[in-house]
């Protein structure tokens, strides 16, 4: 164990050397055999494997207990709830052609789903769509959001709902959670199973030309209030903090999704805690396994997080594939460049410097075996939370996956070197983020030439795609500028700059803004204008909230966003109440944001 801080290269040797690759995998295999949806039971086995393996290690833990139903902001923590049995039977004109179950197929029943047992005539709708399709009594094959075709579904009086998607792996069944709040658990209402896309389009086509389908289940689940867990690690001491999170949760196997992430914190966590003691450390790290989006908001509405002491969050979800198999491309994908300051250029250097293990013709140093790519910020996991509440942050990601959200997502799609090789980039890059003192210039140095090199990318990417740079390059200069301050205030003088608030409102709340919670709240209508596109989809769900923080109005706060994602107003193509394209855009945020005002959660 080290005392003082060592060079750059120093370091990584270190955390190559000290680095428990087998065990770390072992871990892995450990998490995949536990059912981890949110509210069930095997969250918490899980969670208790991880926190045995680090104490084994010297690291101390904690735990803190999320209760069902718990309020976080605009959304509830879900219901507590286990599969016990679920069983599936197709038959087509009478004949038995599919015959699932659980235990062969762990996602087979959506997460939070209500049991039951019956046989039914299939019917392929739309519940949100179709509204005056008789449809009671029937099993009903849709691929609508699976949480909103529950609710109309009860509405409906439907026996069984059978949820597919066309985005999955088409011979695997999928994985899709209802997410139900206590009060939203109805015990007669419609179970909701999940079907592989390979047999949905064959009784899509089929039922076209007059085939019959029935189908028969039973399906049995355990409700409880054991609640969810949050675990918490860290190292060393200090003012400051920078946070590296996973979230535990997801169905077994759940392998890449995220066993990949939570092992990968792990090993991180383990190697840094033999490499230093407190005294070797500026500033602290923390590590939480989470339930994804709730843990995470969690953090911030029991004020285990400080948000003014804060440097940085690190969110590592999906990683470590043997890509020949998944398809994968490892993405760095960049904080928001309005919370844009450490993080991204650190966190590429500690990539770069444990994917450079490759060597060229001549015997340069160049990238690897893993395919790479930075791309600007998408939502989607928990960086987008820690964005919400002032934070700088950043995830690092595979995508696609082959195998994504279904139930052969296994660890043999996992391989022990890729692990260890990302999760060591972490180490390294904590390690930077936390103690700016040491390589003040090094630091300077690099992060001054990442975002030079990130304006000249956006003006090459805005020609490339065929939009005009001089829309773009001014709006990613104001917040580079500001990225620029904060990193260098953070290297040289280790503060934080705060975000000043000036004569334009912000939002107070801690979650982000979920689409279910907007169809609840606003309406279906809203609802469908906003999900139907993924950069309207991010942009109210996610940027909206982090970005409306009392400097920015909100046509300043959408031309930032649009040019971040390299689009043009003329590109936004949506339609609500006759008003359309950007202007609609426009419309929509203030529609939102009187929402917002009339539940306290934006304030002058």
């Amino acid at each position: 164990m080290v005392s003082s801080l060592p060079a750059i290269s120093e370091i990584a040797e270190l955390i190559k050397n000290s680095y428990p690759m087998y065990e770390v995998y072992g871990l892995l295999n450990r998490i995949t055999s536990y059912h981890r949806i949110q509210g069930g039971s095997g969250l918490w086995g899980s969670v208790n494997v991880i926190k045995e393996f680090l104490e084994k290690h010297g690291v101390s833990t904690r735990i803190y207990r999320i209760d069902n139903g718990e309020s976080l902001g605009l959304d509830r923590a879900p219901i507590g709830w286990d599969p016990v049995y679920a069983e599936l039977e197709i038959m087509e004109n009478g004949n038995t052609i599919f015959h699932l179950t659980l235990d062969k197929h762990p996602t087979l029943l959506a997460a939070h789903s209500p049991g039951g047992e019956g046989e039914a005539e299939i019917a392929y709708s739309s519940l949100l769509k179709n509204p005056q399709e008789e449809l009671g009594g029937k099993a009903v094959l849709t691929s609508d959001r699976a949480y909103l075709a529950y609710i109309y579904g009860l509405k409906r009086n439907v026996s069984a709902i059978l949820w597919y998607s066309r985005e999955r792996y088409s011979n695997a069944v999928p994985y899709t959670g209802l997410f139900l709040a206590p009060n939203e658990v109805k015990s007669s209402g419609p179970p909701v199973f999940t079907l592989p896309y390979r047999i949905a389009s064959r009784i899509i086509e089929k039922l076209s030309i007059g085939a019959k389908y029935r189908v028969r289940w039973k399906a049995e689940v355990k409700y409880h209030n054991t609640g969810l867990p949050i675990l918490e690690a860290s190292i060393g001491d200090g003012e400051y903090s920078v946070i590296a999170v996973s979230h535990i949760c997801h169905p077994m196997p759940g392998a890449h999704d995220n066993a990949s992430g939570s092992s990968a914190l792990a090993g991180t966590a383990i190697v840094l805690s033999k490499i230093f003691d407190k005294r070797s450390l500026e500033n602290k790290i923390y590590f939480y396994w989470v339930p994804e989006y709730t843990g995470t908001t969690a953090l911030f509405t029991r004020n285990i997080i400080d948000p003014e002491r804060t440097i940085a969050a690190i969110n590592y979800d999906m990683v470590g594939s043997l890509q020949s198999i998944t398809g994968s491309t490892l993405h760095l994908i960049r904080s928001m460049l309005y919370h844009m300051g450490v993080a991204t250029p650190i966190m590429s250097l500690g990539l770069k410097y444990f994917l450079n293990m490759g060597k060229s013709f001549q015997g340069q140093p160049s990238m690897g075996f893993i395919r790479y790519d930075e791309i600007p910020y998408g939502y989607g996991s928990d960086h987008d939370v820690f964005l919400v509440n002032n934070i700088d942050a950043v995830m690092v990601n595979e995508w696609p996956s082959k195998f994504y959200h279904t139930d052969l997502d296994t660890p043999n799609t996992i391989g022990y070197k890729e692990l260890w090789i990302e999760s060591s980039a972490l180490g390294l890059s904590l390690v930077l983020v936390a103690n700016p003192g040491k390589y003040q210039q090094i630091l300077e140095d690099y992060v001054k030439n990442y975002f030079g090199n990130l304006i000249t990318w956006y003006g090459m990417e805005s020609r490339i795609r065929g939009k005009n740079p001089s829309s773009i390059i001014p709006y990613i200069s104001r917040s580079l500028v500001k990225a620029m301050k904060r990193s260098f205030e953070w290297i040289r003088n280790k503060g934080i700059v705060v975000k000043e608030d000036n004569k334009y409102p912000r939002y107070i709340g801690h979650s982000t803004i979920s689409s279910r919670t907007i169809a609840k709240e606003l309406g279906i209508e809203i609802y469908g204008v906003i999900v139907k596109k993924p950069i309207i989809n991010q942009f109210f769900t996610v940027v909206l909230p982090s970005m409306y923080k009392g400097e920015l109005d909100i046509t300043e706060i959408i031309n930032r966003y649009l040019a971040e994602q390299i689009t043009s107003p003329h590109d936004i193509d949506i339609k609500y109440d006759n008003v359309s394209g950007y202007e609609c855009l426009r419309y929509l945020s203030n529609k939102i944001i009187e929402w917002l005002k009339s539940k306290d959660l934006i304030r002058y």
